[in-house]
């Protein structure tokens, strides 16, 4: 299991026990139903356009139905996506997570060159100004997870 992969578990386990996701979905309920009104409104005043109504019936129905069903159809899509995650990452594409890869790359670069990677800071380049930067924060980065403990798979 990918890091924000159960990161994202994580949050919506928490949010799920909170309580705050039946609230937000009654108000989502009331929001639908004062469209749903409009656009039976805007159907009677472009002449009772049947065509309009039909497909605003449908439209809010198929909305009115994921509502319902909220957190099954979110668990669902998300399993969806780390399934093709999975996938790739089981494949001979070779994936794999890759900012835990970023993060182990970046730390063995820092130690194989330690200081001598920052010499293009001397030619004042603001690549090599940009280059520094995001090696520091990649190094700090690695530093401070692996350091942890955590691991960015399960």
């Amino acid at each position: 299991m990918f890091y924000f992969q159960n990161l994202f578990n994580t949050a919506m386990n928490g949010i799920d026990a909170g309580g705050a996701t039946g609230g937000v979905v009654q108000v989502a309920q009331y929001i639908l139903l004062a469209t749903l009104m409009f656009g039976i409104f805007q159907a009677w005043a472009q002449g009772g356009d049947t065509q309009m109504l039909g497909v605003t019936g449908v439209r809010f129905f198929v909305m009115g139905l994921i509502l319902v069903n909220y957190t099954t159809v979110f668990r669902d899509v998300n399993g969806m996506f780390n399934g093709v995650a999975n996938f790739i990452n089981t494949s001979t594409a070779g994936g794999g997570d890759v900012f835990a890869k970023w993060m182990n790359d970046i730390g063995s670069y820092w130690q194989t060159n330690g200081m001598s990677s920052l010499w293009g800071l001397i030619t004042g380049a603001l690549a090599s100004l940009l280059e520094s930067i995001l090696l520091f924060v990649g190094y700090y980065i690695a530093g401070t997870g692996s350091s942890s403990g955590r691991s960015s798979r399960q």
